[in-house]
């Protein structure tokens, strides 16, 4: 329950708990050797020895870009028509920036509406790097997204060699732009105070009460356990700067997860990414930068000035409180904005109640509070509360439950990091 408690909250486990009782995650560089003598865990690599860079910034820019341009062109292979995500963010644009410079067609795809900030542009950027673009329905689901992309795949004028291969931005905004390394959680680590830290992290992420859709003896047991697993997690990664033991706390919990779930249904979708922002080698060097120059896009905006000219030709849009666009930006509704997160929340509304209305007979007695359950999608279903997190939280807490078989242990007791 622990682990699929931190997937409902945070859409990932912690440590290498899954939602699973004695089924792990690797850690990163983790080997495991099974012997007569038993199953043996051990570290041949960690993020943390990273050491420091003494190398001139200007030669660490131009290294990460070497390092990243090699990752699109090892990943592109022999292909000379490609299918790419386009955002009017920045990591997709980098993407597609580099695989036009190596000659590739790229067949691109945004997903949302004409009139939004990310959808607008992403076709001026398409418009400039010469991508075939199309604008994709946002759809409740992902692989709604996937096979409305797959349909361009076929379309005229140059073919896809590898059509259910997908290149993603996916990593960049962690793994170079240090999103979620925020000033209040770098505080509380400077003072030691993990439970802090760990507090803040919750509440920047928004996962202070997806438990609540527990039954309400399980909500005591499990009561902290977010708290204390992050605290744990941050306890355990021995580095003193506090920027870098959050950002490896990032890589070895969010980014190692981050795409677990669209994993899990590989079978069912049968798409894959293209994924050049978790190279090792660019993300090694992400972590000998000098903390106060990766945080906040800082050292990104400054990495754009090695890429294609066309990458920084068009406006994007960036994160509230990082590094700012220096081009003038259309005012339209960016993705922050609350007009776009209702507009997006009103869209993906029926398949969250159709998705728990289905639940309700499989509804797991007491694991989950049959009242609060539906009290939120009463609520949810007439609009006078946002309960989405709930629903989606008790989807999630089903979904290990039926897996295990209506079997759930509390809390299992913190293992120790492999050595």
């Amino acid at each position: 329950l622990r682990g699929a408690t931190e997937v409902a909250s945070l859409g990932f486990p912690l440590a290498d708990r899954s939602g699973y009782t004695d089924i792990l995650h690797l850690y990163a560089g983790e080997r495991i050797t099974v012997s007569a003598a038993g199953l043996e865990r051990g570290r041949y690599w960690r993020w943390e020895n990273v050491a420091p860079s003494a190398e001139p910034r200007a030669e660490l820019l131009r290294k990460a870009y070497q390092q990243f341009h090699d990752a699109v062109s090892r990943l592109a292979g022999s292909d000379t028509g490609v299918l790419a995500f386009l955002s009017g963010g920045l990591d997709s644009r980098c993407i597609t920036g580099v695989l036009r410079s190596l000659g590739r067609n790229v067949r691109s795809c945004s997903f949302g509406w004409s009139d939004s900030l990310d959808c607008v542009l992403a076709a001026e950027f398409s418009a400039a790097a010469g991508t075939y673009h199309s604008r994709g329905e946002l759809g409740s689901v992902l692989s709604d997204s996937l096979a409305s992309l797959l349909e361009t795949a076929a379309a005229p004028p140059f073919p896809i060699e590898r059509p259910r291969l997908v290149w993603s931005g996916d990593g960049g905004s962690v793994g170079v732009g240090h999103v979620y390394v925020n000033r209040d959680i770098v505080e509380a680590l400077r003072r030691a105070d993990f439970a802090a830290a760990a507090q803040c992290f919750i509440a920047d992420m928004g996962a202070t009460a997806q438990a609540s859709i527990l039954a309400s003896d399980l909500r005591v047991r499990i009561d902290g356990a977010l708290t204390q697993g992050i605290a744990e997690e941050l306890t355990r990664i021995p580095c003193e700067d506090p920027v870098k033991r959050l950002y490896v706390f990032l890589l070895e919990n969010d980014q190692r997860c981050h795409l677990s779930l669209f994993f899990e249904d590989i079978d069912l979708h049968r798409f894959d990414l293209l994924l050049p922002f978790f190279d090792g080698a660019l993300i090694e060097t992400m972590m000998s930068l000098p903390p106060d120059w990766a945080v906040e896009h800082r050292f990104y905006n400054e990495w754009l000035k090695e890429f294609p000219p066309v990458v920084t030709a068009v406006p994007w849009q960036f994160y509230p409180g990082h590094a700012p666009c220096p081009l003038p930006l259309p005012k339209l509704a960016d993705q922050w904005n609350k007009a776009t997160f209702l507009r997006v929340a009103r869209l993906r509304k029926h398949g969250t109640l159709e998705a728990t209305g289905r639940a309700w007979a499989d509804f797991p007695k007491g694991l989950l509070d049959r009242n609060r359950f539906r009290i939120a999608m009463l609520l949810y279903r007439t609009g006078i509360r946002d309960y989405k997190y709930l629903l989606n939280a008790a989807l999630a807490y089903q979904r290990y439950w039926r897996n295990s078989s209506g079997r759930w242990g509390v809390l299992p007791a913190a293992r120790a990091r492999p050595d």
